[in-house]
């Protein structure tokens, strides 16, 4: 989402409604939002307020720290926990707004 975001304003996509409505369809078939058209320009002006110091990152990898790994199973790439629990996962997701 902060991708998306820094890509609208470096484009000057929020001050054009038509160009909105454009990267709302180009989302649609990739990001599911239960947000209805009528918030849109209530979830605009919260963006346009975001600094990046309130955004919460975490990665999930597969390095030597990281707490998935990786394997391929009939051609099929997957990650799953280190140590196949997933309880370093779970308290890492409760415990990021901490």
């Amino acid at each position: 989402m902060t991708a998306i975001k820094e890509k609208a304003f470096s484009l000057n996509i929020l001050a054009n409604p038509l160009k909105i409505n454009k990267l709302l369809d180009s989302l649609a078939d990739n990001v599911k939002m239960d947000i209805k058209p009528s918030e849109f320009s209530g979830l605009i002006q919260l963006a346009q307020q975001l600094g990046g110091g309130e955004i919460v990152k975490k990665s999930f990898d597969i390095s030597a720290t990281g707490l998935l790994r990786q394997t391929i199973e009939n051609d099929i790439y997957i990650l799953l926990p280190t140590g196949d629990n997933f309880d370093k996962i779970r308290e890492t997701c409760l415990t990021i707004f901490d």
